[in-house]
């Protein structure tokens, strides 16, 4: 429509204020079919949720996977620390043993109990960590 109040007297002036009114017209009714169209919409809605749960489940796999390198990582250091204190353990045992001190050998826990107990933890930790990572 026109800005003025006014009705154009020009032919010309006539036939484009029709054709602006038509087009938003045009537009106006294209508006409220899409509203009107519960289908549709509820398609889209449906796409929308399909893809946030996707997205969803890939963050929640790479999180699972960042856990798993994690606790392999950690019980790779554990374990390494566990060999370290099994080594200087024995190497104090024969040691102690080498000098005849049998009495300090026998006064500390044994060095194979210590190292069969941490290695058992270690693996145990392990197997937990990759059962929680798979699901």
């Amino acid at each position: 429509m026109s800005t003025n109040n006014t009705t154009p007297t020009d032919p010309d002036e006539l036939r484009e204020e029709i054709e602006q009114t038509r087009a938003e017209l045009g537009e106006t009714a294209a508006a409220l079919a899409a509203k009107a169209d519960v289908k549709a919409r509820t398609k889209d809605a449906a796409a929308d949720a399909r893809a946030r749960a996707a997205q969803a489940a890939a963050d929640a796999r790479a999180r699972a996977a960042q856990a798993a390198t994690d606790a392999r990582t950690r019980a790779a250091q554990a374990a390494a620390e566990a060999k370290d204190r099994a080594a200087q353990e024995l190497a104090l045992t024969q040691r102690q043993l080498k000098d005849r001190d049998v009495a300090s050998v026998a006064r500390r826990p044994a060095p194979m109990i210590v190292l069969a107990a941490a290695a058992g933890g270690i693996a145990a930790l392990v197997i937990v960590l990759i059962r929680r990572a798979r699901r």
